[in-house]
């Protein structure tokens, strides 16, 4: 009967311990996925030149990184539509007379949840 007790104590234990940790490293896969794609998007090398190597690569890279995420139950926060203070983050504003008040204009950072859990808010900028 002890043992059982002590059992379930270790293991409520390692799994307090284990969700901040993976909660820390899928976050850094994250801000390393979102480094990578800044590298692939920030050249436009012509065709044939040595930097379109690397600018392919920084793609391939970038989809690995962005396929262990999903294998791993990590899913981009859809920014398409109305603001919702359960996903997105607004860090400005923007005067937009075709858009309602309060649509999301454009996103800043991409966010990411995993399972129902906010793993990191879309940064968005909201029509005024």
């Amino acid at each position: 009967m002890q043992i059982r007790q002590i059992g379930g104590k270790i293991e409520s234990v390692t799994s307090a311990v284990s969700q901040p940790a993976l909660r820390a490293l899928l976050l850094g896969v994250i801000s390393f996925s979102d480094l990578v794609e800044l590298l692939a998007e920030k050249n436009s090398p012509a065709e044939g030149s040595p930097d379109l190597k690397h600018q392919r690569n920084y793609q391939m890279l970038n989809s690995q990184l962005r396929q262990l995420l999903q294998d791993n139950g990590v899913s981009p926060i859809d920014v398409s539509g109305t603001f919702d203070p359960q996903f997105h983050r607004v860090v400005g504003t923007q005067a937009a007379p075709e858009q309602q008040p309060g649509r999301i204009i454009s996103q800043i950072r991409k966010g990411y949840t995993s399972g129902t859990r906010v793993l990191r808010y879309a940064d968005v900028i909201l029509s005024q």
